[in-house]
């Protein structure tokens, strides 16, 4: 015989039941939910490369404006915006004040566009140090430049590089959503 509060109509049980009944009408309703909002929304791709597509700069009354760059991830991925939302990040070409990176951001945004911010120093030790010294070459098999101190130099140069890598992951979390593509 089982005790007088473990039975089905005793108001233990009943609440018992009120609440995985609760919690399973919750996690039903968050999985529609969910399949509302994919179904609303195209894939999207998010680009994720040195530059963005467009160049900040100051017109003569001191207003920010964006130049569309050229190159070939820029032409090569432009057929399939069609398909796919795309956001693209990266760095906007030059150095900016953190006083306007706000501003920028919403302005970038605006063009499909997530800045990613870095200082000239580390672009430079980075990007035009570690990537195009080290991985460039070995990745279209060429022997790294040593006639440019890539071993004395790698060691700094590798620290920038994880450094922008932090930098550029946050910036993704940022944005990504899931069943994006990266």
């Amino acid at each position: 015989c089982l005790p007088k509060h473990l039975f089905k109509d005793s108001h233990v049980v009943q609440e018992q039941i009120k609440r995985k009944q609760a919690k399973q009408d919750f996690e039903k309703q968050q999985l529609q939910d969910l399949a509302v909002k994919h179904s609303q929304r195209r894939q999207k791709i998010l680009v994720v490369a040195n530059r963005l597509p467009t160049k900040p700069s100051k017109d003569s009354e001191g207003n920010w404006i964006f130049t569309r760059c050229s190159g070939g991830l820029v032409s090569c991925l432009a057929g399939i915006k069609n398909n796919f939302d795309m956001v693209w990040l990266g760095w906007p070409g030059i150095e900016i004040a953190p006083e306007d990176e706000d501003f920028l951001t919403a302005q970038a945004m605006n063009q499909n566009c997530y800045p990613v911010f870095l200082s000239n120093h580390l672009i430079n030790e980075y990007y035009n140090g570690f990537s195009n010294n080290v991985l460039w070459p070995l990745f279209h098999y060429i022997m790294p430049p040593f006639d440019k101190g890539v071993n004395e130099c790698s060691t700094s140069q590798f620290e920038a590089y994880k450094e922008a890598n932090a930098i550029f992951t946050a910036a993704i979390l940022k944005v990504y959503e899931d069943d994006d593509y990266v």
